[in-house]
């Protein structure tokens, strides 16, 4: 059989894969010892699945190359975030603290950046676009992206072209929600902020979830009944 190129790293890929999946299975193996073992292969055999199909995916697209992953701002130093992660917040224009973790930061080669946050569960059109397309912030949903992709911008000083979900499994279909970053979105993360910061300072932050968005909620009281 002969390989291409593309296919070639793509498969080398795929090994590098399944020898830290061993790795980290082993691992955790150990530390929480099975009770039942088909159980125990079923779970990893989704993982593996998942990871597979992902990288599949994500060899795709060609277009944009990964410059850091886990690039932490504001959070203690740790082994897990990428090494050129740094320890201060990000200041907004309006002074508002940005600190967080972005899963994978991209690059084209026109020097944009793009900014992926992974997502485990599954992919729901309508919680994220509507008759209209895809709403800036959709009651939070999409607000992640824009935090982030107001932080990646102060940091690395080179514009942030859109800041994505990716739905990472089988389950999530591997969809993309495209949240691009406008010269207004910090605009509206500055308006969002200011609403969050009246609602603590005053006290009243009422519940108002969307239908059904708190029948998974580990903390079901603060979403709401």
């Amino acid at each position: 059989i002969i390989l291409s190129a593309e296919n070639y790293a793509l498969e080398k890929q795929l090994t590098i894969l399944d020898a830290v999946l061993a790795e980290v299975e082993k691992e955790f193996r150990e530390e929480t010892a099975p009770a039942v073992e088909s159980v125990w292969q079923s779970d990893m055999n989704s993982i593996r699945n998942d990871l597979r199909g992902l990288i599949r995916q994500r060899s795709l697209d060609s277009q944009w190359k990964p410059i850091a992953a886990e690039f932490g701002f504001g959070l203690t130093p740790s082994s897990q975030r990428d090494p050129t992660s740094i320890p201060d917040p990000i200041k907004t224009t309006n002074g508002f603290q940005l600190l967080g973790s972005v899963d994978l930061i991209e690059k084209r080669e026109d020097g944009r950046l793009r900014i992926v946050d992974y997502k485990t569960g599954s992919f729901s059109r309508r919680e994220y676009y509507d008759d209209k397309g895809s709403p800036r912030v959709k009651g939070g949903v999409l607000l992640q992206p824009l935090l982030y992709g107001t932080a990646v911008k102060r940091i690395f000083g080179v514009p942030v072209h859109t800041g994505s979900l990716y739905f990472a499994t089988i389950k999530g279909r591997y969809e993309t929600v495209p949240v691009l970053l406008t010269g207004e979105s910090e605009e509206e993360i500055e308006a969002v902020l200011r609403h969050i910061e009246e609602a603590v300072m005053g006290g009243f932050m009422p519940a108002a979830p969307a239908e059904n968005a708190c029948e998974f909620r580990d903390y079901r009281p603060v979403c709401g009944p």
